[in-house]
């Protein structure tokens, strides 16, 4: 558009052309999020990992609804054994505000903090994947991609 143009649209009065318009509709309100910051061993991220290759989703995704069928569920989660491995490893998770206040409210149920609960249902979640996938559950002793490229 050139610069005459521009400047004629820019100086034209607008407002009988603006008493024609509709209204805007209204702005769909969203739920609130809020975001969980789980500390894992390294190797339990892995095993994370691969079972979302498996089921072809991404790891976030995957554990986000495992989170809610665990608050959903009334099922508490039985680990075989747990990972007392270092917990080097984050995983970020958004939820719905309402997801955290029921798996802060079933936590508090069972007496224990948030976090181990959540913790909990991935391990669970994580070793029955496994075995339905016919995955082995031990971690891989073959080093990262990017321990390679060092």
């Amino acid at each position: 558009m050139s610069g005459d143009r521009w400047d004629a649209l820019l100086d034209r009065d607008w407002s009988e052309a603006w008493e024609t318009l509709s209204e805007a509709p209204d702005l769909v309100p969203r739920a609130k999020t809020a975001q969980i910051t789980l500390r894992l061993p390294a190797a339990m991220l892995a095993r994370v990992k691969r079972v979302a290759s498996a089921r072809a989703l991404p790891y976030h995704t995957l554990v986000r609804s495992w989170l809610v069928e665990g608050v959903r569920s009334s099922v508490v989660p039985q680990i075989e054994e747990p990972d007392t491995g270092a917990q080097t490893a984050q995983l970020n998770i958004k939820l719905d505000q309402t997801v955290l206040d029921f798996l802060k409210e079933r936590a508090h149920e069972l007496r224990q903090p948030y976090h181990r609960l959540a913790r909990e249902l991935v391990e669970w979640e994580t070793e029955q994947a496994e075995k339905a996938l016919g995955l082995d559950p031990t971690p891989s002793q073959r080093p990262a991609i990017k321990e390679q490229l060092r």
